[in-house]
Order: structure tokens, then C-alpha cells, then sequence
């Protein structure tokens, strides 16, 4: 699970982790609020390669068997890449949903943008984790973050299932 494998960031805040990654920092932002007094913000310098992601983990006990919705409150400032919220479930050692918005990504200056992920849980999962993730410079803070039990009405965002093969053909007549 990748919360076990990131160390603890000096800088991250109460309840949440962060992997120490080269150009990045992450913080505790009391200056920039979507609500409240505080935020929490990914900043990626000039020339930062990979991402730098402010997650935390949940017991997944209590979520399984249950289609999960995260939601959050995202401002992001001179993204040069990308910036999105993830979430991902696993079992065991395998991720079996997982969506970090790469196919809806935030980029360049945004103004508070309200933003969701929403999976299925598997009845056998062992890992639920949630987060913020920021790749190349730019910043991106997040606030207001809401994790919830949604009905099987929502629409999941699983870039896993939506790489998965239909189940029904499609288009054999080759028309419009």
C-alpha cells in the first residue's frame, strides 16, 4: 500500500502523510482557506519532475462493500502538468480501483474548484487511501475534504474500470 511506503513529511499536516520528493514541499497553508482558517498545499519549484502527493489512509473495514465518494475543495495556482485528487482501494497488494483525475486534471490558476472521486470498495479490501497529488511546479492547496457512502446511482470516476474491455460489441455496423 503506498501509505506504508512514504514517510512521514515534516510538514504535513495532523492526520496526513507525505512523501519527501525532491522540488516539492507540502504544508499546513494558514493564509489560503476555501472555508475556516487553514489549508494544506503542494508546492512544485521550477524544474520538479515526478509528483508530490499529501495523502491519508482509512481502515477499510467499515467502507466495504460500499461505493465511497471523496470529495474536496482544490485552488490551484501556475500548474505547469497536472493536479488532481486520488483516491485508491486495495487488496493485498493489488490496486482494484483507483482514480487520480488524470483524465479530468486541473492545470494552470484555478480559483476554488469542487472536485470528487467516487469508487467501489471490494468486501475484501485491505487499503483505502485518499489524497491530493501535484506534478511539475505550480501549487495546489486543498480544503473542506468530505469522505462519504454514496448510493450505486453515482456514476463511479475508476480510471481502472474504464479501461477494461466492454462487454458488449460496439459499432458492427460501422455507422455513425
Amino acid at each position: 500500500m503506498i501509505w506504508m511506503l512514504c514517510a512521514a513529511h515534516a510538514a504535513a499536516p495532523t492526520g496526513w502523510w507525505a512523501p519527501d520528493v525532491d522540488g516539492y514541499t507540502v504544508d499546513r497553508d494558514e493564509t489560503v482557506a476555501k472555508d475556516g482558517s487553514a489549508s494544506a498545499v503542494i508546492r512544485g519549484e521550477k524544474g520538479a519532475k515526478d509528483f508530490a502527493t499529501l495523502l491519508q489512509p482509512l481502515d477499510p473495514a467499515p467502507w466495504a462493500g460500499k461505493r465511497v465518494r471523496y470529495t474536496a475543495w482544490v485552488r490551484t495556482e501556475g500548474v505547469k502538468d497536472w493536479a488532481g485528487a486520488w483516491m485508491r482501494v486495495d487488496v493485498g497488494d493489488e490496486s482494484t480501483a483507483f482514480d487520480n483525475m488524470q483524465d479530468r486534471a486541473l492545470r494552470g490558476t484555478n480559483d476554488w474548484t469542487e472536485v470528487s472521486v467516487v469508487l467501489d470498495v471490494d468486501a475484501e479490501a485491505t487499503g483505502l487511501v485518499f489524497g491530493i497529488l501535484l506534478s511539475g511546479p505550480g501549487a495546489v492547496w486543498l480544503d473542506d475534504v468530505h469522505v462519504e457512502e454514496v448510493p450505486r446511482t453515482v456514476e463511479v470516476t475508476d480510471l481502472e474500470k474504464k479501461k477494461k474491455r466492454p462487454t458488449r460489441p460496439k459499432n458492427l455496423d460501422f455507422e455513425p
